[in-house]
């Protein structure tokens, strides 16, 4: 398990590295720890985002929540696991966090980032490569087809799982419904007008009969 401390100097840095494997899934917890007061404010009032960039360079911004119980007193601990989009491909996994709070009397709204981290992803030796056909048994080439089977299968669930739509987002700035798939915008954006304005021409005044 890898752990990361953010300092009240707003530093993020690695304390523990752990060893992170190419195409490993869900089997590393990243652990964030974070001082719970920073400049007279209570820390788990702010909602808190992860922003990662994978070697792959597709930025993601996860939305954590801390834990009921921190394993160190005084500090908010989030945990987060380590899935296959952010291991696909070998390299360096940047990361840094955002808080955001705004306040329901005034509307003021508070933003704290932090400097970035990195955790590495170790690239996996392709040993199907080294070994020639006719070096294999009969129950060796079975094997490794049931392996590649499982794999393709793998595979396609993970594309299927980044591609599919999980929840539908507003955004506030530009009046805009998008879908989402783990959190990124996928399909085309709809406003809140053309919603209108498609409702008006395919119902009656925007409105639907109810036959009873």
């Amino acid at each position: 398990m890898a752990t990361v401390l953010v300092n009240n100097d707003n530093s993020m840095i690695v304390t523990i590295p752990e060893r992170i494997m190419q195409h490993s899934k869900n089997i590393h917890t990243i652990t964030i720890f974070v001082p719970q007061m920073y400049e007279g404010y209570d820390m788990s009032e702010f909602a808190a985002y992860i922003e990662i960039v994978p070697p792959n360079q597709k930025y993601r911004s996860i939305h954590l929540d801390a834990n009921e119980v921190s394993r160190k007193e005084g500090f908010l601990q989030f945990d987060f696991e380590v899935t296959s989009d952010l291991t696909l491909f070998s390299g360096n996994i940047s990361m840094e966090m955002t808080f955001v709070k705004t306040d329901e009397d005034t509307y003021k709204t508070y933003i704290r980032h932090t400097t970035s981290c990195s955790l590495l992803v170790t690239p996996i030796e392709k040993w199907s490569e080294l070994i020639i056909d006719d070096a294999l048994t009969d129950l060796d080439q079975r094997i490794a087809l049931i392996e590649q089977g499982i794999k393709v299968a793998s595979n396609l669930a993970d594309k299927i799982n980044l591609t599919k739509a999980d929840n539908i987002k507003l955004d506030k700035e530009t009046s805009e419904l998008y879908l989402t798939a783990n959190d990124n915008p996928i399909g085309d954006k709809i406003t809140i007008n053309e919603l209108g304005d498609t409702l008006a021409e395919q119902t009656k005044d925007g409105l639907v009969p109810i036959i009873l």
